[in-house]
């Protein structure tokens, strides 16, 4: 309805942390919104979501001395 610009990505997802770096990068978001089902109906979604999050966006700033992108190292 909004016309924003939406991208699933699920456990499933052969590159999640890719995909949603090169999504973010080709739309120009500044502000993510995050949706998806509960911890309560999908075990460990909420961890898997966060660790993906971060390795996509915050590596650096947690492992500052690390070499290569996501997924490397």
């Amino acid at each position: 309805q909004l016309k924003k610009p939406c991208k699933q990505i699920s456990r499933a997802s052969y590159r999640p942390i890719e995909d949603l770096q090169r999504f973010v990068v080709r739309h120009g978001i500044r502000v993510l919104n995050i949706a998806g089902s509960s911890e309560s109906k999908e075990t460990g979604i909420w961890l898997w979501t966060f660790e993906t999050l971060e390795a996509a966006f915050f590596r650096d700033k947690i492992h500052p001395k690390t070499f290569g992108g996501p997924g490397e190292g």
